[in-house]
């Protein structure tokens, strides 16, 4: 139950809701939308029966844009946090190049996939789809730091410029900031004072915050695949949290932060029953989800401030105008995007725009892209939760009304309680009565409105319950903007409403 749970509340394309293989059915409602412009009629059938393609990543000559990929830096000294405090630094770079929109910048998690395979940078660029790769090493002793950089043009495996740095450990930032532009100037990406001036994002000035962020992010990355992820959630915030006290303006940590207590909020609301989560827990997290957004909102740079207004804004049910802001958010061309803006999108007339938005990521970090289409292809389904609810969901899709009840069994006795999937599968199954009886309950539970959005998001059918069976719910939509009911991208044949 445990992986069960830590799934369904993650965040993003990516990490939303991927156990619901019926995910696969949003990617095709949202590229038909792509297609003819025009809401989709139904789809039926299994999802076996639907062929969701290999995405690749875009080759440099398709795009015809200079791309990079900031590989992590090797260590060359043996202290106990230089590992950190070299992936800290390279992501500093990648940060501070993702801001320039003439270059394509691959995010952290795929530069960083190919770490210890013993392959070359231009395999790499190549695997990656990039025309150029930076390389570099991170040498520590005491206080002092020497850093080396390349910039590697994958074609031919030239090296464009190259540049050795020695100084305090406290000079990190301007050695950072002084290689980014380098890169940058090397591959014609700032051109002018302000693009240049733009790359100056209020990078993190302090060597032990960055450090703290990443035994925090490594935690957090650890928690995301293992059973106890509460306690190992618990132990990347502690990480986290001294991140933001050494340097306050770090939008990273508050955007991890932020994770843990939206779990107990969603664990809550679903009706489960989790021995790791205390009441006390329960009790604070809006306050803590509340300090965390403001601080993140307050620091982040323009992009990325308004993906914050969003998510601050359906997560603390701040609902009105939502609508108009997650148009905002995908009306951007940047490879980010905001963490819950499935929630505002899939199911609510924006599936176009999302997928729009959905490609930008899949390009700027393609491994992470591929691993999420396969999952939600079913091609790597392995517990034992994500195979009885991919057997129900097929059940249900054909109609068959019994195999559909005996595995909705099997999965509540195995993994239950958990009312926001019992609500799916009670609709799927045409039980509109129960659907509503779990809409209601959910409804009553403070931040049962996220739970109830997920649930939409999940089921794709529509409506799966009434809005009179959610006052609290159908309160918060005249003012949101979003449109009911959702779109019906697939049909159960057992539900008819």
């Amino acid at each position: 139950m445990a992986r069960l749970r830590k799934e369904l509340t993650q965040p993003g394309i990516f990490r939303a809701g991927l156990i619901l293989l019926v995910i696969a059915a949003s990617l095709l409602l949202i590229s038909r939308l792509a297609l003819d412009g025009n809401e989709p009629a139904p789809v039926s059938g299994s999802l076996n029966d639907t062929s969701l393609p290999d995405r690749k990543p875009a080759s440099p000559a398709s795009t015809g844009q200079n791309s990079v990929a900031v590989l992590p830096f090797a260590v060359m000294s043996n202290g106990p946090d230089d590992n950190y405090f070299s992936d800290g630094l390279t992501e500093e770079i990648i940060n501070e190049l993702s801001v320039l929109p003439e270059l394509r910048v691959i995010a952290r998690t795929s530069a960083f996939h190919f770490r210890k395979q013993g392959i070359t940078a231009r395999e790499v660029a190549s695997r990656l789809g990039v025309t150029h790769v930076v390389e570099g090493t991170v040498h520590r002793a005491g206080g002092q730091l020497r850093i080396t950089a390349g910039l590697i043009r994958a074609a031919d495996g030239m090296q464009l410029w190259s540049e050795s740095y020695d100084g305090r450990t406290a000079d990190a930032l301007a050695m950072q900031v002084n290689i980014a532009r380098k890169v940058a100037l090397a591959l014609n990406a700032a051109p002018d004072e302000n693009l240049r001036n733009a790359m100056r994002r209020d990078p993190i000035n302090h060597s032990e915050a960055i450090t703290e962020y990443q035994k925090g992010h490594e935690l957090y990355e650890r928690a995301h695949s293992e059973v106890n992820f509460i306690s190992l959630l618990r132990r990347a915030n502690a990480h986290f949290e001294e991140a933001v006290r050494l340097a306050p303006a770090f939008p990273d940590a508050y955007v991890r932060l932020s994770d843990l207590y939206i779990h107990f909020l969603v664990s809550q609301a679903n009706g489960e029953l989790d021995g790791n989560i205390t009441a006390d827990d329960v009790r604070d997290a809006p306050d803590h989800l509340r300090r965390i957004y403001d601080l993140l909102v307050r620091y982040a740079e323009t992009t990325r401030r308004l993906h914050a207004e969003h998510d601050r804004a359906l997560v603390l049910g701040r609902w009105d105008g939502i609508s108009a802001l997650a148009d905002h958010v995908l009306s951007e061309s940047g490879c980010g995007t905001a963490d819950w803006i499935h929630l505002t999108g899939a199911a609510f007339g924006k599936s176009r725009a999302l997928l729009g938005a959905y490609e930008r990521m899949a390009a700027c970090d393609p491994m992470r892209a591929r691993l999420g289409v396969h999952i939600a292809a079913g091609s790597d389904v392995h517990s034992d939760s994500e195979r009885l609810i991919a057997r129900f969901m097929a059940a249900a899709e054909s109609g068959d009304a019994n195999a559909a009840r005996d595995f909705q069994e099997q999965f509540l006795s195995r993994h239950g309680p958990n009312d926001a999937v019992s609500l799916v599968m009670e609709a799927a199954r045409g039980n509109r009565n129960e659907a509503n009886r779990l809409a209601r309950l959910i409804d009553s539970r403070p931040f049962g409105y996220m739970s109830l959005l997920q649930a939409i998001y999940w089921c794709t059918c529509g409506a799966p319950f009434d809005l009179d069976a959610a006052p609290v719910f159908s309160s918060m939509l005249p003012g949101s903007g979003l449109p009911w009911p959702p779109v019906t991208p697939m049909e159960f044949p057992l539900k008819n409403w």
